[in-house]
């Protein structure tokens, strides 16, 4: 969650200083709704990987146990990002 909270919260403070939206994000999960997080909050996801909408960059934030943790659709997601060009 801190991962997460540090790579939204410096964008939402530029939109605040500037007082409009310069900054937008949105969170993909293996599939669109309620994703646990490791201190088991949840976070709505708005998309699923297999749609992303479209971006001009993409943060992958992992979680304590990212070694243990296997996913074919974010695998594919970050092969799919890749040979866009898109920035990681």
């Amino acid at each position: 969650m801190l991962a997460l909270s540090s790579a939204i919260e410096p964008l939402r403070s530029v939109n605040r200083i500037f007082g409009s939206e310069r900054y937008h994000w949105q969170i993909l999960g293996d599939a669109k709704g309620p994703v646990c997080s490791s201190n088991r909050l949840e976070i709505q996801a708005s998309h699923d990987l297999g749609d992303p909408p479209a971006a001009d960059l993409t943060i992958i934030v992992a979680s304590l146990e990212l070694e243990t943790y296997s996913s074919r659709k974010l695998t594919h997601h970050i092969r799919w990002l890749h040979r866009q060009g898109m920035r990681l």
